[in-house]
């Protein structure tokens, strides 16, 4: 029998993973399937991009907020949808020759066993060449489906991870710092992510959100230096900056000048962020809710679990939607990565057209999924060594680990479809075999979950008779 080109990894519950390294070596590009040890013979694939930038500037000027007709609609249905063009050439690129087999192989074994494959790219090079690459373009031409889109798997920009200190686990309730940067016109809104956040908290009493409205860079630094987070939430700008003879580099705006120009006095890098953030030691997640954040974004995620940033100008509606389903997600128990995948979704329903989903980043440095709620609905969630609803029995024991995890994918799974059939909802127009589609899946899964529950029941009496 063939070695596999992809085997599963034990260590994920709910996701398969599938890591791949793209590097520069002596200007020729190639890709890596990152394995566990022992995990079969290495594959290494030569990788030719043949994108220009004429063909990017297309694609990006295609995306468009919900209110406004975008390039991509104009002319007739005919015209090649120049995000789905490119996200084929690039998926072409990468998925091809044994990484492409050894992809299409780890995507049916996920299909198989119910899971989702976890789609992680790590970009190593200095000039920003690759990584600028807009990856979550990346399309599948022959299943018709956007990777960072699909229920049949989740998209992540994964990096080298320089952890400053040992993270703890999150607690309950989960702290959440939100950073209105100044908004005198009233223009950005910024305010209007502590308030989305305050009621999100209010709902699920398992957030506390502290904010600060019209911060300074004082009151930002002051906080971290005073209180433990979990989240940090900035709502704001973010600006491409060039300092001295340095090369340009990102910055969060918390004061300006002119709309390009940042009050030097109130900004906030990577380095002046560096010292705040290494006493955070329950912090897992940074959101930027600010365009030209990416590369900032890319950096914390060194050294913070997961990092959320935008890449390009979107409007200010699609920040604040997004950001609520996001939350949303996170608050019914979803990973970070699920929440991602979710919000995007949503945001894809609302404006089909205007794929201002692409813009958004998800960087991390962790090689599994990163939950920050645990879901106290979950009857028999995944348990700790000393759950006392755990079998002694070495053998129930294991059976009962085997169907706590399908438990958790059936339970992950349930609450995605519910998120999207919530976002349906909220569109005029979208009724009927859509709707019917939904529910049907959602009753078979509750009736698998009730099933799961009897049998996690009786194996529990079984150990205690």
């Amino acid at each position: 029998m063939p070695t596999p080109l992809f085997e599963p990894s034990a260590a994920l519950d709910i996701y398969n993973d599938f890591r791949v390294i793209l590097s520069e070596t002596s200007g020729r590009t190639q890709a890596a399937l990152v394995r566990e040890s022992g995990g079969g013979p290495s594959i290494v694939d030569p990788v030719d991009i043949a994108i220009t930038e004429g063909d990017l500037r297309d694609a990006l000027d295609a995306i468009h907020p919900a209110d406004q007709q975008g390039p991509s609609r104009r002319g007739p249905q005919t015209v090649i949808d120049p995000i789905k063009d490119v996200g084929a050439r690039l998926f072409n690129s990468l998925f091809r020759g044994t990484l492409g087999h050894a992809y299409s192989e780890a995507l049916s074994i996920a299909e198989s066993t119910g899971k989702r494959l976890r789609v992680a790219i790590r970009v190593e090079d200095d000039s920003h060449r690759l990584s600028d690459l807009p990856w979550e373009f990346l399309f599948d031409p022959i299943r018709n489906d956007f990777l960072a889109l699909s229920r049949r798997s989740i998209l992540i920009r994964e990096v080298s991870a320089r952890p400053m200190l040992e993270r703890a686990p999150s607690r309950s309730p989960i702290k959440v710092l939100v950073i209105g940067a100044p908004d005198p016109v009233g223009e950005m809104k910024t305010s209007h992510d502590a308030d989305i956040l305050a009621e999100i908290a209010k709902e699920r009493a398992l957030l506390v959100v502290t904010r600060l409205d019209r911060a300074s860079r004082d009151d930002v630094i002051d906080a971290l230096s005073k209180n433990q987070f979990s989240i940090i939430h900035f709502a704001g700008t973010g600006l491409d900056y060039e300092s001295g003879n340095a090369m340009s580099h990102q910055i969060l705006s918390l004061g300006t000048v002119s709309p390009d120009r940042p009050m030097l006095s109130e900004i906030l890098g990577f380095d002046e962020l560096r010292r705040p953030l290494s006493g955070q030691h329950e912090l897992q997640l940074v959101f930027l809710n600010a365009h030209h954040t990416h590369r900032i974004a890319q950096q914390l995620a060194t050294v913070i679990p997961a990092v959320v940033g935008i890449r390009d100008l979107v409007s200010v509606d699609f920040c604040l939607s997004f950001m609520q389903a996001f939350y949303s997600s996170i608050s019914r128990g979803a990973s970070v990565e699920d929440a991602m995948t979710t919000a995007r979704q949503r945001s894809d329903s609302a404006n089909p057209s205007g794929r201002e989903w692409t813009m958004t980043l998800l960087y991390s440095h962790v090689i599994k999924p990163l939950y920050l709620v645990r879901l106290e609905r979950m009857k028999h969630g995944p348990s700790t060594g000393d759950d006392k609803n755990i079998p002694r029995d070495p053998e129930l024991r294991r059976t009962w680990q085997k169907l706590t995890q399908q438990r958790a994918i059936d339970q992950t799974n349930l609450s995605s479809l519910e998120e999207q059939r919530k976002s349906l909802l909220e569109i005029e127009g979208v009724r009927g075999v859509v709707h019917e589609l939904l529910n049907l899946q959602m009753s078979e899964i509750r009736q698998r979950l009730r099933r799961l529950d009897e049998e996690l029941t009786e194996l529990q009496q079984r150990d205690h008779s």
